[in-house]
């Protein structure tokens, strides 16, 4: 069955007390209606497509699209996106930021490298690893310290 065959679609419970349940607890408002409503939804995007198969005890919907519906009327507040960097590029920043001031946080090297504060935390534990960086004081008041010597190592290791 295609997108075009759902006004034909004729609705079945497979398990009849599921069904009850989700509407008793109204995570279903009308039984049947589900298709149908989908259908109107994406009528106004013209190049989505929506596929109903039906397998065995089960079936498969797809719902995809060609190109996606944009709006010329973008609000001003909505932020630009963000380049994402490569590994080696975040690292860098890292370095550059700790260079410029020795107590910056990872938060501010998060968002200097748009990326989650759970990757700046690995990407910091790799340069502590490799002694490139230590932490001198305590988390917070601490500062960030920078193993010239291990940098130039490995920056010649990674150039050979």
């Amino acid at each position: 069955m295609n997108y075009s065959d759902i006004n034909h679609y004729q609705s079945s419970a497979r398990n009849k007390l599921l069904v009850e349940a989700f509407y008793l607890t109204k995570d279903i408002e009308k039984y049947g209606t589900g298709y149908i409503r989908i259908r109107n939804e994406i009528s106004s995007y013209p190049t989505m497509k929506f596929d109903y198969k039906e397998m065995g005890n089960g079936y498969l919907v797809e719902l995809y699209y060609s190109k996606q519906k944009t709006s010329l009327n973008v609000p001003e507040n909505v932020p630009e996106t963000r380049k994402k960097y490569s590994k080696k590029e975040r690292i860098r920043i890292i370095l550059s930021l700790i260079a410029e001031k020795k107590n910056t946080t990872l938060l501010s090297m998060s968002k200097t490298c748009s990326v989650d504060l759970k990757t700046i935390k690995r990407d910091i534990e790799e340069l502590k690893r490799l002694k490139v960086i230590s932490r001198i004081g305590p988390d917070r008041g601490g500062n960030w310290e920078i193993n010239n010597d291990m940098l130039k190592k490995i920056i010649q290791i990674n150039l050979d």
